[in-house]
């Protein structure tokens, strides 16, 4: 699980949808400091796909904040039943 702060968000979140083929989803923020308004990225990517991801993350964006966490358990609502 990634969470990403950039003023390049757009452009991160294109390159691992097209790169990667992973979602993203853009979450609305503000700072607690400035009470600057922004918006983080949250996408679930695979063990094995982090490096890869942040990659991408430093090529569009050096500077860019990144948080990496273990998801645990990660379930999609399919239809009416959560599905793996």
């Amino acid at each position: 699980m990634m969470f990403i702060i950039s003023p390049k968000n757009k452009e991160i979140a294109q390159r691992i949808i097209t790169e990667i083929s992973r979602g993203v989803t853009e979450l609305r923020s503000r700072g607690a400091y400035r009470g600057e308004e922004g918006e983080v990225l949250l996408c679930a990517v695979r063990r094995s796909e982090v490096y890869k991801t942040q990659d991408i993350i430093r090529s569009v964006d050096p500077d860019a904040f990144v948080i990496v966490g273990d998801a645990g358990q990660i379930r999609r609502c399919a239809g009416s039943r959560w599905a793996a």
